[in-house]
């Protein structure tokens, strides 16, 4: 029996539209998906470039407060170094420096490969100890908290000197730069009150570390508990000491201090991987230098 041609061409028909609709549906698909994928990358620019313009103004924004700190004073127990120097828990040694100290220019390079620490002195007696620390620094809180009370009695028995020189390296993690300010903020303690510096330093590191960053007002408001008074609020606001911080940390990179707490006594630094005991390895060198002293 023959095929029915009709039929025959009817279901051809039927066939091709199918295919057709098929071809039809796919290719909406992937213009679907083309503009998705244009949609999401154009939206993916767009926050980039926010994100960029956003960096570009917190960088500008922050260059601009920093270049009003262009120059400023010692604190009357700071030195030419960035230290202040202890002769006992609440001694601090007057430097009196006149003039101006001027913020470095430009980006602060890495620090040296060369480790010079300017000032130390391996021959010094009583033992000399300078600790970089940064009031950031979680290793500096442990290092105060450990062996602070350490330092303290060996400065009361006249056994060393220590030389403390905050630097502000982690600025870099800081929207605020609060490195610097909690650093201004001892300074203005070790210009009016450096009786209470360590004790301010102690507590300074306690609230960073269970809070965070302070505003200037709850910096202001640590150094009025320890008695600190007199211009200690413009001090604080108008970052007084900026300056000389900015010194301190330009200072130290030249020395080749890479990284907080570095600790040097009598020149020589203290590695905490090979001599877990500051305590003892200290005394070693007190001991060493009462022998030579014979």
């Amino acid at each position: 029996m023959a095929k029915n041609p009709a039929r025959s061409s009817n279901k051809d028909r039927v066939q091709v539209a199918r295919e057709h609709a098929e071809q039809q549906r796919i290719a909406t698909q992937k213009a679907q998906r083309r503009r998705a994928n244009l949609i999401k990358a154009i939206i993916a620019a767009i926050v980039l470039v926010v994100v960029a313009v956003a960096v570009v103004i917190i960088i500008g924004l922050k260059n601009k407060g920093e270049d009003q700190y262009a120059e400023g004073p010692y604190p009357k127990t700071g030195n030419e170094v960035g230290g202040v120097l202890f002769t006992g828990p609440t001694e601090a040694k007057a430097t009196n420096l006149t003039g101006k100290v001027k913020r470095p220019e430009g980006d602060n390079p890495l620090p040296s490969e060369k480790v010079n620490i300017s000032g130390a002195d391996k021959n010094a007696t009583p033992v000399q100890v300078i600790v970089y620390a940064d009031p950031a620094c979680p290793h500096c809180y442990e290092f105060e908290k450990s062996w602070g009370p350490t330092l303290n009695e060996q400065l009361e028995a006249g056994k060393i000197t220590l030389e403390q020189r905050m630097v502000p390296y982690l600025d870099r993690g800081s929207p605020s730069n609060y490195s610097s300010r909690a650093n201004n903020m001892l300074a203005c303690v070790a210009d009016s009150k450096p009786e209470v510096y360590n004790a301010v330093l102690n507590e300074l590191f306690e609230v960073t570390m269970s809070q965070g960053e302070q505003k200037n007002q709850e910096l202001i408001d640590l150094a009025k508990k320890h008695g600190v008074d007199g211009n200690i609020d413009s001090c604080v606001t108008d970052g007084t000491f900026r300056p000389w911080v900015a010194h301190t940390d330009r200072q130290a990179r030249e020395d080749g201090v890479r990284g907080t707490p570095s600790v040097f006594v009598n020149g020589e630094r203290w590695d905490g991987e090979k001599n877990p005991d500051f305590g003892g390895w200290l005394q070693g060198k007190i001991d060493a230098a009462g022998k030579d002293d014979k």
